[in-house]
């Protein structure tokens, strides 16, 4: 879908449309409603979302969408979806990726996840020359 900028020439508003180009004119100011008095500079249309010349292509599969329509088929096919912070199947996956860190820390030998990423940082910490905030070096040899 096309985005285009506009300007009202009576109240000075400065925005975007998304729609058909022959909608403009069904368009008015969100300010001051003023469909009227409105410029629509000609630059570039913006696209959002992927079109036939521009397709999208999903990181970790083989595909190019042309459509949201085929993206959000292929995801519902796939047992993909999209989901918000406060969805319960998103709550439940992470619940289920943690739960999987905190037995994988165990099985490792460490008290819990956290136990795990503690010993984590230390070891990077000594690696680079750098514990508790101090840094250390091999005596000079004379």
């Amino acid at each position: 879908m096309p985005m285009y900028e506009f300007e009202c020439l009576s109240c000075g508003e400065c925005g975007h449309f998304i729609g058909s180009y022959e909608d403009r004119s069904l368009f008015g100011c969100p300010s001051c409603r003023d469909g009227q008095r409105m410029h629509w500079p000609i630059r570039g249309a913006k696209l959002i979302g992927p079109t036939d010349t521009k397709p999208m292509r999903v990181p970790g599969t083989d595909r190019e969408f042309t459509s949201n329509r085929e993206l959000n088929k292929w995801a519902a096919d796939k047992g993909y979806g999209v989901y918000s912070a406060d969805d319960r199947t998103w709550n439940d996956g992470i619940d289920k990726v943690r739960n999987r860190a905190e037995d994988r820390a165990v099985s490792m030998g460490f008290r819990d996840r956290q136990h795990r990423m503690e010993h984590a940082r230390n070891e990077k910490a000594k690696r680079s020359g750098k514990t508790d905030g101090k840094i250390y070096s091999l005596p000079k040899s004379t």
